[in-house]
This record gives C-alpha cells, sequence and structure tokens, in this order.
C-alpha cells in the first residue's frame, strides 16, 4: 500500500454521474448550478466520513483504501445514503456503480488510474436510468465477507438490495444487484407506503426538469420539434425505464399513486 498518500493495490471503488448536468450548466444561471452542487457536497461530507471522494463537473468518485470488509461497509453504507437523499429530498438524478479492483492514487499529484476506475466508470456510463448497480466483481467480493452463519452479500439482499436486470445501452439487459430503495421490509406500512409515493413524486420532478431543461435547449437551437430531439428520446427511456424499476420492487405502487393524484404514466 505505501504511505499515506499512496494506495496501490484493490480497493472499492464508485463512480457516479449526475443525469443531463450539461443542460442544467447551458440553462441555469451559475447560482443554482452551485447550488445543486452544494447540496451535493453537504450530503458527500455528511455520508463520507470513512470514504473518500474526488470530483470535477458532474462526476463524482468514491473509494477506500483497500478492499476489507470494513471498507466495504463503509462505502456501502454512504452510497445508500447518499443515493436516497439525491433522489427523494434533493431530487437530483445520479447513476452509478460500485465496484472492487486494483487502483494506483497518489493523492500529493493527484494521480488516478487503475482497473477499478475503469469498470465503475463504464457500467455507469451505460446504465440507462436513475440508480446504481454493483457489479459481479463487487457482488462476488462482498459473497466472500462472513456475517455470521451467512455472507454479508446474503444479508444486503434480504434487507437493502435485489436482483434485477438492468437496462443498459443498445437495448441489453443485465441482472445485477441493485438497492431496492425501501425503508421497511414491510411494504405495507404507513410509513413504507409514503416514502413509496416520495420516491415516484420525486422521479416526476426530475423528469420534468429534465424535459423543461431539453425544450429550452431545442428553443436556443431552433430544433424543429420536440421529438426529433434525440436527447429527449434519450431522457423518456431511462425516465420510463426507473418507473418501470419502481413498480417491479414496489408492486401496489401504481393504484397507490392513482388514488393521490393520477400521475403514474410508466
Amino acid at each position: 500500500m505505501g504511505n499515506n498518500n499512496i494506495i496501490n493495490g484493490n480497493c472499492w471503488v464508485a463512480y457516479f454521474d449526475i443525469l443531463g448536468f450539461r443542460n442544467r450548466v447551458e440553462i441555469l444561471p451559475w447560482q443554482s448550478v452551485w447550488k445543486t452542487y452544494k447540496d451535493i457536497l453537504m450530503e458527500i461530507q455528511r455520508n463520507s466520513w470513512a470514504v473518500s471522494c474526488k470530483w470535477f463537473s458532474d462526476t463524482f468518485v468514491f473509494y477506500t483504501p483497500d478492499d476489507s470488509q470494513n471498507s466495504f461497509c463503509d462505502i456501502e453504507g454512504s452510497l445508500r445514503s447518499f443515493f436516497r437523499h439525491m433522489f427523494v429530498i434533493k431530487t437530483i438524478p445520479f447513476r452509478g456503480c460500485l465496484t472492487v479492483g486494483k487502483v494506483y492514487i497518489d493523492l500529493a499529484n493527484n494521480v488516478f488510474f487503475g482497473q477499478g476506475f475503469l469498470e465503475a466508470h463504464d457500467v455507469a456510463e451505460n446504465e440507462e436510468w436513475i440508480g446504481y448497480v454493483l457489479t459481479e466483481n463487487a457482488t462476488e467480493k462482498a459473497n466472500e465477507y462472513p456475517a455470521k452463519e451467512r455472507s454479508v452479500l446474503d444479508v444486503l439482499l434480504q434487507y437493502y438490495y435485489r436482483e434485477y436486470d438492468v437496462p443498459f445501452k443498445d437495448n441489453k439487459k443485465h441482472r445485477l444487484v441493485v438497492p431496492n430503495l425501501k425503508i421497511d421490509l414491510n411494504s405495507n406500512s404507513q410509513q413504507a407506503v409514503e416514502h413509496q409515493i416520495q420516491l415516484w413524486k420525486a422521479l416526476i420532478i426530475m423528469e420534468k426538469d429534465a424535459k423543461r431543461f431539453i425544450y429550452e435547449k431545442i428553443k436556443k437551437e431552433k430544433i424543429a420539434g420536440m421529438a426529433r430531439c434525440r436527447e429527449y428520446k434519450q431522457v423518456l427511456r431511462k425516465y420510463k425505464n426507473t418507473k418501470n424499476f419502481l413498480l417491479e420492487v414496489f408492486p401496489r405502487l401504481k393504484d397507490r399513486i392513482k388514488g393521490k393524484n393520477k400521475q403514474v404514466s410508466p
């Protein structure tokens, strides 16, 4: 591993980026963009006390000093809390990936490279939804960590995660482990129902914002018709995929939302 400023070995690495950030920058005043950035950095600081993070523009990279069980628990818990807060409270659309792999980090010279970073980047950038995944390498490693008579992965799958056919670019799907976004195993408790509705409403807000940014871009660039905008179609696909995920995790969500405000349109 070397000194405190250099990491040379296997680590836990996560890559997250903000969907539609370019349009935010092009359309919104810089004060609004900075407010979004400030909210993100405050949440990172609140959740990542045991995890390091570097960021540039819309990209946020989290990493640990090694691939130990403690490091995994630190980064997994931080990411799960970070993503839920960004989704539900701040309505900032992220997609991301958590993996494990060899990296080289020289903090003094701000040097970062390695297979772990490459895999995290490639997987996250190809996801077609708002969400994040654990790679196969990550789940295999988590399955090695003991938790009484089970593995850490078994515990996570029981409470916080599930397997899901995640939509990727080129109409491909990959069966991966993803957060289930639940706060209660009893999906019918009052708290759980309120949380489910909150998730959906947050998603609708993010979708409306994304459409608004693209509409402003279309007016600015004088594109003939929103339907002709390739980016608009891509955005619709990502949000539809995310709606489909929520409706699979929470089968009664559609009826619950219809009973509230009839906003479901998967």
